[in-house]
């Protein structure tokens, strides 16, 4: 059965719709969940659309993102089809996409829910042990028959009431997943930064793990409250790529290898950025691509300096073979795992004098990997 989402409005300048969440506005993250949980056809339903509103709905139409807006309950009703499911979102709320695929997963009509309590009194009240959480999983057929009896009720606590008494299921909130409701700046910001706390899972090699990624997740929150955009994080890391090899070129290895491995920060906070938007990145796929690319032109560049060693050309060729098995090794290519080590391994003995060191290391690593590879295929 196809998936539709419907998001309802605010009656007062679309305020809720606006307010800042994870460098969108909250429409905006919304829709853009929504669409990444499998909707294909979103309609957004507010009763007055402002500029700023029409400016956030042309950049998710700038990004490929088709939404249709509906001007009241009845315009929204006649937008879906009463076969399609339908993902419900009511004013304010923010879920995350772990939540939005487990209710999707439930494949039925089905209301979220949240406790009954005085931190939860901002919600619709269901009956003395829960409220409806402003989230929900039905379809289009039940949404046409609540417009038809809606009179002068507002669309969200009569669709409420209506999934019950077609005996719709509840779901409380899993643990570990984020839905909230944003009336205000401050209770916006703190969902966000429960989106970053949840959002980004540790992955990669032991450097990503442990260093990058922290440090990274950190300033992501500190980069939402400034609206940072993430455009912007994401190129920096490319132009970082362009100025080490810039430096390694006019004899500045060192300084090329540390601006390198520094473009690794934003490019794991716009990484954590865009899975937390639900956004495609294109420079940050472009970085992904290129930065083995860079560094292997890093360590060529790098052999070429040492000729002047005791090597002489030698140095050069090592340079040559560290870069051919970084190139080699048995791996997905789009899983560098480990690519931050080796880089930090280069540059921690080029700065202590010793970038031979750094080279022989690159190559051992790259022999085990290949080793690793063949065990585990064999």
């Amino acid at each position: 059965m196809p998936l539709a989402t419907l998001i309802i409005g605010t009656e007062d300048g679309c305020a809720a719709a606006l307010l800042p969440i994870a460098g969108h506005t909250l429409v905006e993250y919304q829709v853009r969940t929504a669409q990444a949980a499998g909707a294909g056809h979103i309609v957004v339903l507010v009763d007055q659309i402002p500029a700023v509103l029409v400016a956030a709905f042309d950049r998710l139409r700038g990004d490929g993102i088709d939404i249709e807006i509906a001007r009241d309950t009845r315009d929204a009703a006649d937008r879906i089809h009463p076969e399609e499911q339908l993902l419900v979102f009511a004013e304010g709320i923010v879920a995350d996409r772990a939540m939005l695929d487990a209710l999707i997963a439930v494949g039925k009509r089905v209301l979220v829910t949240v406790p009954d309590s005085e931190a939860t009194s901002t919600y619709e009240r269901i009956d003395a042990t829960d409220r409806w959480a402003g989230l929900a999983l039905l379809d289009g057929q039940l949404l046409r028959e609540t417009v038809a009896m809606l009179g002068d009720w507002t669309l969200g606590p009569t669709l409420l009431r209506a999934a019950l008494q077609a005996g719709a299921a509840r779901m409380p909130v899993h643990e570990g997943m984020v839905l909230g409701k944003a009336v205000d700046a401050p209770s916006a910001g703190a969902l966000s930064r429960k989106l970053v706390a949840v959002g980004q899972a540790m992955s990669g090699g032991m450097i990503s793990r442990k260093l990058v990624q922290p440090l990274a997740t950190r300033a992501v929150p500190f980069l939402f409250q400034r609206a940072v955009p993430l455009d912007l994080i994401a190129v920096l890391p490319i132009v970082m790529l362009g100025a080490s090899l810039l430096l390694a070129a006019t004899g500045w290895p060192v300084t090329g290898l540390a601006v390198q491995f520094l473009a690794c920060f934003p490019a794991a906070a716009g990484a954590i950025m865009a899975d937390i938007g639900a956004r495609v990145s294109r420079p940050l796929t472009w970085y992904g691509q290129g930065r083995l690319a860079v560094f292997c032109v890093s360590i060529l560049l790098l052999g070429k300096d040492q000729t002047a060693s005791g090597l002489g050309w030698g140095a050069f060729i090592l340079a040559l073979w560290a870069m051919t098995s970084l190139i080699l090794a048995r791996r997905p290519r789009d899983d560098l795992r480990e690519l931050e080590l080796a880089l930090l391994l280069v540059f921690i003995a080029t700065i202590a004098g010793y970038p031979l060191v750094g080279l022989g290391l690159v190559i051992a690593g790259s022999l085990l990997s290949e080793a690793r590879a063949r065990l585990i295929t064999y």
